[in-house]
């Protein structure tokens, strides 16, 4: 028998946790745990000392998992971060050289900030450049 959890685009950490809460037949290991203690367990890239940035916001990949009775909540989060860290270090590899970004942390909040400005694929393109070219002129 196996069940699934569908996370998409633009859904708060919160909601996702929501979710698992809500999942049938998933092993809960996570209710008692702060954002941080999960964002330590997923192994996120450490990102400073500061505990706002260990937030766990932007660094799962939403899509449907498939999970079957007795699997974990760290186990789907875990999927979604490690498919999240692979498409960062794809897409990082694959820039353009001259883009004005330190890391792949840097990229992500770039990628955040364009899919807050607009939610239609076909604009985000142009939305992006725009926030490249200030930050290319230091603005």
């Amino acid at each position: 028998m196996q069940f699934n959890v569908k996370w998409i685009e633009g859904k708060t950490f919160k909601d996702w946790r929501k979710d698992l809460e809500n999942a049938p037949h998933l092993v809960q290991t996570l209710k008692d745990k702060s954002n941080e203690e999960i964002f330590s367990l997923l192994d996120l890239p450490d990102v400073g000392q500061n505990l706002e940035l260990k937030n766990v916001e932007g660094w799962l990949y939403p899509d449907t998992y498939n999970y079957t009775p007795k699997s974990t909540d760290l186990e789907l989060l875990k999927r979604s971060a490690e498919r999240m860290k692979k498409a960062l270090n794809k897409a990082w590899n694959e820039r353009d050289d001259d883009l004005p970004l330190a890391n792949h942390y840097e990229m992500l909040i770039l990628a955040s900030i364009v899919e807050k400005e607009t939610g239609i694929a076909n604009e985000r393109a142009k939305v992006a450049s725009v926030f490249l070219n200030r930050l290319k002129a230091k603005m």
